[in-house]
């Protein structure tokens, strides 16, 4: 079929395009299923068993487009691998089944066939077609049958990254080498004026002032001849050193420069050696990439791609359909103008399209400022974000994340900033990430110095004397209980709320103890360093100095004066801390830093 424009209630049809017919019968009778209300027997039918054959029939279709269209999908079929959208309508004799709004499906057409390249996140965000040829690569690794752990690797660096650093080393090196060799060049050309006549000359003074010497050294021994010859040679000593003392003194400086040049010029050369060594090994890594570079999915992939199919279905549909914010038809994977809460903003605010994420991504990363780490490009070091059909879910998996394409979060208006419900997930996916340490270490103590290991709660040890036994010994007991606690998910949620609050003006959650806060804000920065310390003195610092002593140490690297400077400004600067802590800076210092 042509992918030109095509009227509505036509999409399911190019879907359905070069799929077997026992297939497409599935399919359709699935979606007839859908669409009644009651069943023969008069019955109500449920929600959870129409969800239940849409997701078979889902999968069903899925199966077969990886089987046998993976390399002539057509537009239509990518964008139903990509968001799980089946069609905006279907009819099945007399009756019209109203699948999806016609307009947001004609948008979406749109935006999945519209590649948004300049960004440097469009490199992190991958719908479903997107991973596919990224695991085709090798760019994205199968994550375990558990689905929530990844398989350990050594972090490797982009070979062409490697490469065009070893070939600047071997550059720097070359320049050296040639610098050093002029040098020694130079030298050389002293040593070559070296003729016999001067040799001749300085051979001449050497033996005489030897001569001299072994005079001097006979005392009154000497013959008269050997008086004369020594009364000759003391008028001639001081000419004779200095000559030796020049010749040797010129060349001495040559020969030993030289020699310096010589020993720089190998250790340049050993260098250079190892360098391009390193240059083959990694030319060969870039040559198999190239010789790799992606043209058609192989019954290799297409293997790799259902396992991972396989692997996120054991998990994500559950989590969706067991989570808070779940409607019935979560868990459906076709794509449902019921899983939207608004229609007239879907597109905007609750479909996930790359586009989308990629602008909340960028939202959120202007707000906390240290999400991710930075790589030697001063760019984000982002897991990988792959885009699901799936309503209400999002996770963590220690090497990427996974969301779905409806968003299920309720979106907020603030007075200054407003965050909506695809704004909220992705700040949800980031928060997992802020929260994605183990609580315990190896010995089961409280995994401290991480965000989780402090946010979850603060061991408070207290000692009682107990008398025991029959003559009433006594003893001493101590006992050790965790106060102020919070799980992974309430450590998330609060991420959240807090980072509304704060943009907005409304002060923390109610929920949030000052512990927490000051934890959150130890390892999440908040527009700026600055910014932070501003929210630590109106937030924290009055009930919480000494926490709030060693948070702002902890920005500075525990340097004392940097520290008490942040502080001074923020307190001669901001009205709000005035008021809480007051406008005496020197007092704000030596309260918290005692």
């Amino acid at each position: 079929m042509s992918e030109t424009a095509i009227k509505e209630g036509e999409a399911i049809n190019y879907v359905l395009e070069g799929i077997d017919q026992t297939v497409k019968d599935g399919v359709m009778t699935a979606l007839e299923f859908f669409g009644k209300e009651k069943s023969d027997n008069g019955n109500k039918i449920e929600d959870v068993i129409k969800v239940n054959k849409l997701r078979t029939a889902y999968n069903t279709l899925i199966t077969a487009l990886v089987n046998t269209r993976l390399n002539d999908l057509n537009k239509q079929q990518r964008l139903f691998l990509a968001t799980g959208a089946i069609g905006d309508f279907v009819e099945i004799g007399e009756n019209r089944i109203n699948l999806l709004d016609p307009e947001i499906y004609k948008q979406l057409l749109e935006a999945f066939e519209t590649k948004d390249s300049l960004s440097a996140l469009s490199q992190v965000v991958f719908s479903v077609p997107d991973k596919m040829r990224a695991l085709a690569e090798g760019n994205i690794e199968l994550i375990d049958t558990s689905g929530k752990k990844k398989r350990k690797k050594d972090d490797i660096r982009d070979p062409k990254k490697v490469k065009a650093e070893l070939e600047w080393k071997k550059n720097d090196a070359l320049k050296a080498g040639a610098n050093l060799v002029r040098t020694l060049g130079t030298n050389i050309d002293k040593m070559l004026q070296l003729d016999a006549t001067k040799l001749k000359t300085l051979k001449l003074n050497f033996d005489a002032l030897d001569k001299y010497m072994g005079i001097l050294a006979k005392g009154e021994r000497v013959t008269p001849e050997e008086k004369k010859l020594k009364s000759a040679l003391a008028m001639r000593s001081d000419g004779m050193a200095k000559v030796l003392a020049d010749f040797t003194k010129m060349y001495a400086e040559t020969f030993t420069r030289s020699a310096e040049s010589v020993d720089a010029i190998k250790e340049k050369v050993d260098v250079i050696k190892e360098l391009e060594n390193d240059l083959s090994k990694v030319s060969d890594v870039v040559a198999d990439q190239s010789s790799r570079v992606f043209d058609s999915f192989r019954p290799e992939h297409v293997e790799i791609i259902k396992k991972d199919i396989s692997i996120l279905n054991s998990f994500i549909v559950t989590a969706a359909e067991k989570a808070g914010n779940r409607v019935p038809y979560s868990g459906a994977r076709i794509l449902l103008n019921s899983q939207i809460i608004d229609m007239p903003t879907a597109m905007t605010n609750y479909l996930c399209t790359p586009h989308n994420v990629i602008e909340s991504l960028k939202k959120i990363l202007s707000i906390h400022t240290n999400a991710f780490p930075i790589d030697e490009d001063g760019n984000y070091k982002i897991p990988p974000i792959l885009i699901e059909p799936l309503r209400n879910y999002v996770d963590f998996l220690e090497d990427r994340f996974v969301m779905g394409f409806v968003s299920g979060e309720s979106g907020k208006k603030g007075a200054y900033v407003t965050f909506s419900p695809i704004d909220f997930q992705v700040m949800k996916a980031i928060g997992m990430y802020l929260a994605k340490d183990p609580v315990y270490d190896y010995r089961g103590e409280i995994n401290e110095g991480t965000f989780m290991g402090d946010y979850t709660g603060k061991i408070e040890k207290t000692a009682q004397v107990k008398w025991t036994g029959a003559d009433k010994k006594m003893n001493m007991v101590m006992s050790a209980e965790l106060v102020d606690a919070a799980s992974r998910d309430d450590a998330v949620q609060d991420y959240m709320d807090f980072m509304f609050n704060a943009l907005n003006g409304l002060g923390p959650p109610p929920k949030m103890s000052k512990r927490k806060i000051n934890v959150l804000l130890r390892y999440a920065t908040v527009k700026s360093m600055e910014n932070n310390v501003k929210l630590l003195l109106t937030y924290v610092a009055q009930s919480e100095p000494t926490e709030v002593r060693d948070t702002i140490l902890k920005y500075t690297n525990r340097n004392y004066e940097q520290s008490k400077e942040m502080v001074r400004a923020c307190v001669k600067e901001d009205a709000m801390v005035q008021r809480i802590l007051g406008n005496n800076p020197e007092m704000v210092i030596a309260k918290i830093f005692v």
